[in-house]
């Protein structure tokens, strides 16, 4: 977890070091920047497990803004902090509905080419992140549900 030394505080600014920091910068951050480290926003909670659809990674929440952005951590690949919005973030856990089928993260569904993939997250707006299983492990996002069938 990221920790910030707070140095200062003024009326607009909030100056910080990084705790682990061994160049000793100081950071300015304005104050609605800065995260707070517990509680939720919408459906989204500090510590959830999400997927970032833009960089395609599996992500914790480890902080909101007041301005509705997320401070995520990478849990795969890739090390640091970043700041993004919610419609960057695919649920990790849970269904989404669309028409009369019921699509879960964890189904195994086909895509129009018979490629077989697995359901791996899903956006606000209905649409699914899926990975396929065919040993390449790619992931793809932003997929319409009407574009992909059941598994038997």
């Amino acid at each position: 977890m990221l920790k910030l030394l707070i140095l200062i505080a003024t009326f607009w600014t909030v100056y910080t070091k990084a705790a682990n920091d061994n160049f000793n910068w100081v950071y300015a951050i304005k104050k609605t920047e800065l995260p707070v480290m517990d509680g939720c926003l919408e459906d989204v909670c500090v510590k959830d497990k999400m997927f970032d659809v833009d960089y395609l990674r599996f992500v914790s929440i480890e902080g909101i803004t007041y301005q509705g952005k997320f401070l995520l951590e990478s849990a795969e690949g890739w090390s640091g902090y970043y700041m993004v919005s919610r419609k960057a973030l695919a649920k990790t856990s849970g269904c989404s509905e669309h028409l009369l089928t019921k699509l879960c993260v964890g189904n195994l569904v086909k895509d129009l080419m018979g490629n077989k993939l697995a359901i791996i997250a899903t956006h606000l707006d209905a649409k699914l992140v899926l990975r396929s299983i065919d040993g390449w492990n790619l992931y793809r996002s932003y997929v319409e549900p009407e574009s992909i069938t059941m598994m038997n």
